[in-house]
């Protein structure tokens, strides 16, 4: 007889059953894989020009809500939001992402760079040729209020224009027979018989630098020329005139040496004195004490120096500045003491600067760099100074990666034995710009320079009109 075992039989579908039960049971109750909250955005440039839109892209995981600080006194709760900064300065913009339980967060810091954007000045002059390049180098002002420009046309051809305005011409006197290379003017001057001198240097056939000097007289007609060539590299710099219309002129030698060389008012060479070993000059002047101050770099020690000397060209001061730097000009102030203008090295990039010393113990009483946020971001340097009562004016240029190479403006304000920057203007368009010399009358600016983004296909010299809030 056959025998079947209910009980078996029921515990098999019981063992089913309980098997299935805690396979749903287990999935049920299954913990989900923990993932962590990490914060993170992508701005879509580092690096803009006030006005531009910076657009950030958040990158967080399992974020629920966003706290978004651009540090210029704005907030967003936007996920992906965007942003225009309407000032320049470096932001630290902060982003804080939170979790669906309100209390985890993380949060994010990136950099964002608002650099000055490049405008057009009202007053602009620009001279033009009609297949050339032309070169706006350096102006003065003559004793009857019009204006003298030094420029060069090409490569070799010194252009000298003495007008009102930019625009009229009461005469121009091209001399294209004093070099064959590219030609340079480092200082145009007028002397007090009304004469004009004119100095800088070209590069001759080989690609050695011959220094130069050529005097005009009031009408433009040339009187006079002289030049330094040897088998060294000279550039004559600057000048002062001296007694009996004589001129002294500072000419920098193989990058390392000052030279001083004087011509009478017939151009003929009268004496020439050395000093230094490692320096090179960039600027002179006649002091309040008839003393001539010379300042340039020390290449030594990477400093600043000053050198003075009497009427007779004797050396009294030789001496380094208290920091480190470039220097290209160097101006006297109506109390006496000197400011100098050019750029330090900071963080790898160059900081356009200008410093006031002391002229008796060269002490530094004030040091300031217009655009230190920039750090890495765009290069400055000074490469002009002028003061008008406890204003401060340094034009310079402004090298960045979105337009390039624009002129720079800045205006200071002195209280006491302290600087502060009042305002700052960029000048310049798509294409690059420079700026050369700054000139101060009574109370009007004015640079010369060259421009390429708004002429034809060629530079053209580029002369602009500020008044002293720099529009």
């Amino acid at each position: 007889m056959f025998y079947q075992n209910k009980c078996l039989k029921n515990t098999g579908l019981l063992l089913i059953y309980g098997s299935l039960l805690g396979l749903f049971t287990s999935c049920l109750f299954q913990e989900q894989a923990y993932v962590p909250l990490s914060a993170d955005f992508i701005p879509s440039r580092t690096t803009i020009q006030v006005g531009d839109t910076v657009k950030f892209t958040n990158g967080s995981q399992v974020a629920a809500s966003f706290l978004w600080d651009f540090k210029d006194g704005t907030q967003s709760t936007q996920a992906n939001p965007q942003h225009v900064f309407g000032d320049t300065g470096r932001y630290a913009v902060t982003m804080v992402s939170t979790k669906r339980d309100k209390t985890t967060s993380d949060s994010m810091v990136k950099e964002v760079v608002v650099l000055p954007a490049p405008g057009q000045a009202q007053n602009t002059v620009l001279i033009e040729g009609n297949s050339e390049d032309k070169y706006g180098f350096r102006m003065t002002q003559l004793a009857d209020g019009n204006l003298v420009l030094a420029g060069r046309q090409n490569l070799g051809n010194l252009q000298v224009i003495k007008t009102p305005d930019g625009a009229t011409r009461v005469w121009e006197t091209d001399l294209n027979n004093i070099a064959r290379g590219q030609l340079f003017v480092e200082a145009v001057k007028e002397l007090s018989d009304g004469s004009i001198v004119v100095v800088g240097h070209y590069f001759d056939l080989v690609g050695a630098s011959d220094a130069f000097i050529v005097k005009l007289d009031a009408d433009g007609k040339e009187a006079w020329r002289n030049k330094l060539a040897t088998v060294d590299h000279e550039i004559y710099k600057d000048f002062v005139e001296g007694s009996q219309a004589s001129v002294v002129v500072l000419a920098s030698i193989n990058q390392t040496q000052v030279q001083l060389n004087e011509y009478s008012s017939a151009g003929v060479l009268i004496r020439s004195k050395t000093f230094g070993e490692t320096h090179v000059p960039a600027s002179m002047l006649w002091d309040q004490n008839a003393k001539i101050i010379i300042a340039g770099t020390n290449l030594s020690s990477s400093n600043p120096f000053v050198l003075q000397l009497d009427s007779e060209l004797t050396q009294e001061k030789l001496q380094d500045l208290g920091f480190d730097g470039e220097i290209f000009k160097i101006i006297q102030l109506t109390n006496g003491d000197l400011v100098v203008a050019g750029n330090q090295t900071i963080d790898s990039s160059r900081r356009a600067m200008i410093a006031r010393v002391n002229v008796g113990s060269l002490a530094t009483v004030w040091l300031t760099n217009p655009m230190a946020y920039s750090r890495k971001a765009s290069e400055e340097t000074f490469v002009d100074v002028v003061a008008s009562g406890q204003n401060v004016f340094a034009l310079g240029t402004h090298g960045n990666p979105l337009s390039g190479t624009d002129v720079l403006v800045c205006k200071y304000g002195q209280t006491n034995e302290a600087i502060s920057l009042e305002m700052l203007s960029v000048f310049g368009g798509s294409q690059d710009e420079q700026g050369r010399q700054l000139l101060l009358s009574e109370s009007t600016l004015f640079f010369i320079g060259e421009t390429e983004s708004f002429s034809n296909s060629f530079k053209a010299i580029y002369f602009v009109k500020l008044d002293l809030n720099l529009d």
